[in-house]
């Protein structure tokens, strides 16, 4: 039997914000995004990432404000919007050097719908659940 304390609170709230950001570092550093598969077009599946991996990013970054400030102002808010644009926008411009990679606007705008949809389902979802 394990004498193992669990883990400190704030690291179930950092940790996973860390982990997404790690992730999306990792696949966006890749030189080939995804796999071709002759002349189909995967620009969708491209896009669908993009947008999920904004949602999930911005979802994580206001729940870890959340357990710090106990509850989210609208400075919180438009931080979490500008912190979700710059990253877009640096991830898009760590690409340039890549093989294979490049800056997109398209990529960009996608990652802002990502952070302007996690923000939207931020407040959403708890109104949902009590429908």
């Amino acid at each position: 039997m394990s004498n193992a304390s669990p883990p400190p609170r704030a690291v179930r709230y950092w940790l996973p914000l860390l982990i997404w950001v790690v992730l999306m570092l990792y696949f966006s550093s890749a030189p080939q995004p995804y796999p071709t598969l002759g002349d189909v077009d995967l620009t969708p599946v491209d896009v669908f990432g993009h947008l999920i991996g904004f949602v999930v990013f911005t979802l994580l970054l206001l729940r870890w404000w959340r357990f710090r400030a106990g509850e989210l102002t609208l400075t919180h808010l438009l931080q979490a919007l500008a912190i979700g644009l710059a990253y877009a926008l640096l991830d898009e411009l760590h690409q340039i050097p890549i093989p294979g990679r490049s800056f997109q606007w398209l990529d960009l705008l996608t990652d802002a719908g990502g952070v302007a949809l996690g923000l939207t389902l931020h407040f959403a979802l708890p109104r949902l659940r009590r429908a």
